[in-house]
This record gives structure tokens, sequence and C-alpha cells, in this order.
């Protein structure tokens, strides 16, 4: 891979980063907000009944949970989770029209930016696209490798053994026919 190619890459990895930072942002204000609202308004008394805390809060609340592991996980599936949860709660208040239409919109684009993020997770150099980086994880691969004379010396270590109980040292041959006694060729005659 060439070096123009890793800085494509690498300026379509910030742009991902870049939109998730915001779609994310957008969950938080829109739905975020909306919770804190309906939760401070139960406190005052002025929402009123389990449905209005369920939908202002709880929903609201699984909403922007559900599209913001959609950014950062990079899994579409929280975000049919997510567009499925607003359109149920669009049944319980009409105000849940707004965010409805914002979490479709915000859908639709991290759909597209995770398209892009796995699109750069198959190619090389993910997820930093740096050259030099690159170079680096290759030396550690090829140094992992062993040559065939590195097995073969791994084989005899693993085979050998470090002390000398292989050889059994009260084993003496005997001669037959010879004297215990006798000494020829041995440094005495000599």
């Amino acid at each position: 891979m060439d070096n123009d190619e890793m800085l494509k890459n690498l300026k379509l990895m910030k742009q991902c980063k870049k939109i998730d930072d915001k779609v994310s942002t957008i969950y938080i204000v829109s739905c975020g907000l909306y919770a804190l609202g309906a939760l401070f308004l139960t406190f005052l008394g002025l929402n009123e009944g389990f449905i209005n805390f369920f939908d202002s809060v709880i929903v609201k609340l699984v909403i922007l949970a559900s599209g913001y592991f959609a950014c950062y996980k990079h899994n579409n599936k929280f975000l049919l989770f997510s567009l499925g949860i607003s359109a149920v709660s669009i049944l319980l208040s009409t105000v849940n029209i707004l965010i409805t239409i914002v979490v479709i919109i915000l859908s639709v684009i991290t759909v597209m930016n995770n398209k892009t993020y796995h699109y750069l997770e198959k190619q090389t150099g993910f997820p930093y696209f740096s050259e030099r980086f690159e170079m680096q994880n290759i030396d550690t691969k090829q140094r992992e490798i062993k040559d065939k004379y590195q097995q073969k010396y791994e084989q005899y270590n693993k085979n050998s053994s470090d002390e000398m109980n292989d050889i059994d040292l009260s084993y003496r041959p005997v001669n037959s026919g010879t004297n215990e006694f006798d000494n020829s060729g041995k440094m005495d005659e000599i």
C-alpha cells in the first residue's frame, strides 16, 4: 500500500470520528435534554402520570443509549432499535414526532458513516494508517517466524537432557578368561 492511499484512508478515518462525535452530541442534546427537562417537570409536579414519565425519561434515554452505541460500536442493529423505539414513542405523545425525525436523520448519517468505517477496517494500516507503524508490524511478524535452523535447534534442546542419567555407570563389561588382578594393558606396565 502506498503512502497516498494511507493518507486518503487517514482522512476518511478522521472524518468518520468527527461525524461520530457530532451525531452522538446531537443525540445527547436532543434526547438527553428532553429527558432531563421531563424529569425536572415531573419533580415540579407538572408532568403527571406514569406514561408521560415513561415516555419522557425512560424511552428517550433508551433512544439516546442506542444511538450512542450505534455511533461508537459501529453496529447498525442499535440504529434499528433506536428507530423502533422512537416509532413506538410517537403513539405515546405527539411531541415525539420531532425527535423521531431527528432520529431518522441521524440514523441515515450513521449508516453511511458505519459503511465507510467498515470499509476502512478492511484496509491495510487500520486504524492508524501510518506507513511507519505498518512497517513495524511487519518487522514484528517477521521476527516471530522461525527459520528451519531455529526449529531444529529448539527440537534438539527439547529432546536433549541436561543430566547424565542416561548413561548407566554401574555396568562394567566382564571379559571372560581374564583375571581380576590382571593389570596388563594398564599404565603400570610401562
